[in-house]
């Protein structure tokens, strides 16, 4: 044996042999690599705005213009909404927000892996790294979004109460349940790309499926659907303690929050267990 060649070994069943003490593992890898998650979060943001006219204006522009839409749509009575606590363009702009910043964590988690594969291939770095990343430059825009919001506020002269302090709590959540389904989506794209390319439709539906663009349901066959869609909840309570300052659907709320953290543990776990084959398979 040449003195130059260095010995590898090789354990191809370590991950199933940790058990449950995997899980100690990966928060501490995840730990050890927050520096990472910053960088590569930064990273996104600048080259997302860099070189564009109207720079970080974009991330303001998607809510803003959907928001005129279905104004527009509900004033013309194509989209009859109904009764809203507050003035409609104010109602779904939260809405819409929050929309926003799932189906962006969730589109972005999905195609995380997929696009940095070169490093993944060449440097040793967690790809979880890149899913969380992802969440980062999700939540930049949403804050950016904001700025809107609070123009709203002032313009209808609606004061959020306090309970409004709760909101992050739920914002939390919401990014957990798209890291979680980006863990999943992600193991998918990069299996199949088909699963890339039926994202933008999948978000659409789902979209209307959520009470977003209108209020929490209370008719056949719709509430059952806003039942079952682990997003309504989280949405309906995120717009109801920022404008009304109240709790709605308490019991789907906390079958949401469980959904979520078994989401993000499922996946991630799954996507942990499958990493070392991803930069092989691609």
């Amino acid at each position: 044996m040449s003195p130059s060649t260095t010995q590898v070994e090789y354990f191809p069943n370590r991950q199933q042999q940790l058990g449950l003490r995997v899980w100690a593992e990966m928060f501490a890898e995840l730990r050890r690599h927050r520096g990472l998650v910053w960088q590569l979060c930064v990273r996104d943001v600048s080259a997302r705005y860099k070189q564009s006219v109207l720079g970080i204006a974009w991330a303001l522009l998607l809510p803003l213009t959907m928001m005129l839409l279905f104004t527009l749509l509900n004033r013309a009575r194509v989209l009859p909404i109904g009764p809203t606590p507050v003035p409609y363009p104010l109602f779904v702009y939260v809405g819409l927000l929050s929309w926003q910043l799932f189906a962006k964590s969730l589109t972005l988690g999905t195609q995380s892996i997929v696009a940095n594969i070169s490093v993944l291939s060449q440097i040793k770095v967690p790809g979880e790294a890149f899913v969380f990343a992802s969440l980062g430059q999700a939540l930049f825009e949403f804050l950016m979004g904001l700025v809107v919001l609070s123009g709203l506020f002032v313009w209808y002269g609606v004061v959020p109460g306090w309970p409004v302090v709760f909101v992050p709590l739920l914002l939390v959540v919401v990014l957990l349940t798209a890291a979680g389904l980006g863990f999943l989506l992600g193991l998918a794209n990069a299996a199949l790309r088909d699963v890339s390319n039926m994202l933008p439709m999948l978000t659409t539906l789902w979209l209307f499926a959520t009470p977003v663009i209108y209020p929490v349901p209370t008719s056949w066959p719709w509430c059952l659907v806003s039942i079952l869609n682990p997003l309504s909840p989280l949405i309906a309570n995120i717009r109801s303690l920022t404008l009304e300052g109240r709790w709605v659907m308490g019991c789907e709320l906390a079958a949401s929050v469980v959904f979520s953290i078994l989401t993000l543990l499922v996946g991630w776990r799954l996507f942990h267990l499958l990493e070392p084959k991803i930069a092989e398979r691609l």
